[in-house]
């Protein structure tokens, strides 16, 4: 989705329609649902890196949980319903 107008309103950006059967219904909540391009000089990737430098894989996680936890926030003002 992109913003419309620098307001609370939002465009889809493409949709697509697929049919598909799982042997696993948890499954879809399990994996992302877009696809990303991930680049090593993409702002998130360096910012994880930064947070991580030598840390265990689980430590890792903790140490980006937290930092999204603390440094995330949802633009409440945006009316889901709008969305649909």
């Amino acid at each position: 989705m992109e913003n419309a107008n620098e307001g609370d309103y939002y465009n889809y950006m493409r949709i697509k329609e697929i049919n598909v059967e799982i042997t696993d219904p948890y499954q879809p909540y399990l994996t992302s649902v877009e696809t990303m391009n991930w680049d090593d000089a993409m702002a998130p990737i360096k910012k994880a890196k930064s947070l991580t430098v030598g840390l265990s894989d689980r430590q890792k996680v903790r140490v980006i949980y937290e930092y999204v936890i603390g440094n995330v926030e949802y633009d409440d003002r945006i009316e889901a319903w709008r969305l649909l």
